[in-house]
């Protein structure tokens, strides 16, 4: 039987098990026994084919979905519902096209009701770290092949998966919970990759444990 979770570590599971869609037809087992230790500042690599399970235990860990059986902690903590202690990148990039940007970024402190102007500083800083700083202002449009993109667009395009990166940078103080991303950034060109990796670095250097699902 595996030990008790120690509250020192980002992320425990124990026993944890997933069956998608149970009690119908359409059930199927994701995880089964899981049993991880994830150590602050440690980064984790989930490798497997596709459909293997890897991106469901990550949404486990953050909370998104319920574990069919077994348990989930986060420094001592049991793991429920999300938090902004948990931070989950999704392959997806996750961003709102009506807003600039700087509002991409920020929008977990908008959440928290943090004034406009802190939060515009505090998403500078962010973008500045991944060398966006120049895009604060610019909108996030999706370029289809329909409509031939902008030299604008295409900046805009290029830069969509780096505020998702950077909106992690950009939630304040944290107690160093854990980051995961659940695959490599999506063709941004080496440079900005580069930049996110920093700053997912910095993130682990103020404790956060990582897990990349590859």
């Amino acid at each position: 039987m595996a030990s008790r979770p120690s509250a020192r570590d980002a992320v425990s599971c124990r026993g944890v098990a997933k069956v998608w869609a149970a009690g119908t037809e359409r059930a199927h087992e994701a995880l089964r026994d899981i049993d991880l230790d994830v150590a602050p500042g440690e980064f984790t690599v989930l490798i497997g084919p596709s459909g293997c399970g890897k991106s469901t235990l990550l949404y486990l860990i953050a909370g998104l979905e319920p574990e069919t059986d077994g348990e989930i902690w986060s420094f001592g903590d049991r793991v429920a519902t999300p938090s902004p202690d948990r931070s989950l990148i999704f392959q997806e990039t996750s961003l709102f096209p009506w807003l600039t940007v700087w509002q991409n970024v920020s929008f977990g402190l908008s959440i928290r009701g943090t004034p406009a102007a802190e939060r515009k500083a505090v998403a500078r800083e962010a973008l500045h770290r991944v060398g966006l700083t120049e895009a604060m202002d610019k909108r996030v449009v999706i370029v289809t092949p329909i409509r031939p993109p902008s030299v604008v667009g295409k900046l805009e395009t290029a830069i969509r998966p780096v505020p998702t990166a950077g909106r992690r940078g950009a939630r304040g103080p944290h107690n160093g919970g854990p980051v995961a991303s659940r695959t490599a950034t999506p063709s941004p060109g080496y440079r900005h990759r580069k930049r996110v990796d920093e700053l997912l670095s910095r993130a682990r250097g103020q404790g956060a444990g990582a897990a990349d699902s590859g």
